[in-house]
């Protein structure tokens, strides 16, 4: 008999999943050491505007937005640096003055941006969440030709805490992975660094006059996680909305 939930991921990652990629870019900065670091955002639309809904956290040093599974080339010295085609152009940043919170208003978007509507202030209350995101495990460095190719994945959890500034998610070990058109159990989620910044995203499907309606929720933003204790923390977007638009 088949499994169901394989049904289930294939049906997520044949249909819904390369649309929720477009909607996430990749973002480079450094931490307080100056150390090169990973991070991700959330293309979204408010009133016209184009930004990038992320952590606080990876944006306050050096922020650079890239798009897609884009290959991060490295300066004469062995520093990071991006192909100029992969760049967007930052016009604005700020940053929440308490929660890891923030966004980069953008020139223009690289692809799909989620709108206003998308963006979900309900308490989610069941389903998977599905985290995508940037993960620094899931880098692939070719030394030879002196590249680093970054790769965007999906993480799909539950809910496990919910207060007014945070979102707890289960983050387990074991993991289903899509590969070669077919899906495998018996792997790992990736370690969590890289996630910070991404969306976590709510999917649901309903039935009206005999068509299927899809909807695409943007839920909260991840901002830490915790390795022994497997979970992760992220900001309800609501919190995030208010700060935008009053300073936008």
């Amino acid at each position: 008999m088949p499994d169901p939930n394989m049904a289930a991921y294939d049906e997520f990652y044949g249909q819904h999943l390369p649309n929720l990629f477009r909607f996430v870019v990749g973002i480079a900065h450094e931490n307080q050491y100056d150390e090169s670091c990973i991070g991700s955002g959330v293309l979204v639309n408010l009133n016209g505007r184009h930004v990038v809904a992320t952590a606080g956290h990876c944006i306050k040093r050096n922020p650079r937005i890239f798009y897609g599974e884009t290959i991060m080339e490295e300066d004469k010295d062995g520093n990071p640096c991006f192909p100029h085609a992969s760049r967007v152009r930052i016009l604005k940043k700020d940053i929440h003055p308490t929660l890891d919170v923030g966004y980069l208003e953008i020139e223009r978007p690289p692809e799909m941006e989620m709108t206003q509507d998308q963006l979900s202030f309900a308490t989610p209350t069941g389903g998977a969440i599905h985290i995508i995101g940037h993960p620094s495990s899931r880098i692939e460095i070719d030394v030879t030709r002196r590249e680093v190719i970054i790769s965007r994945c999906n993480i799909a959890t539950t809910v496990v805490e919910i207060t007014d500034s945070y979102m707890k998610l289960d983050y387990p070990v074991d993991a289903v992975r899509y590969e070669n058109s077919a899906f495998t159990k018996g792997h790992q989620f990736p370690d969590a660094p890289g996630l910070s910044g991404g969306g976590c995203f709510g999917v649901t499907k309903t039935q009206s006059a005999g068509l299927d309606l899809v909807e695409y929720k943007l839920l909260a933003i991840p901002y830490q996680w915790h390795p022994a204790q497997r979970w992760l923390k992220a900001v309800p977007i609501k919190h995030w909305f208010d700060h935008a638009t009053k300073s936008l």
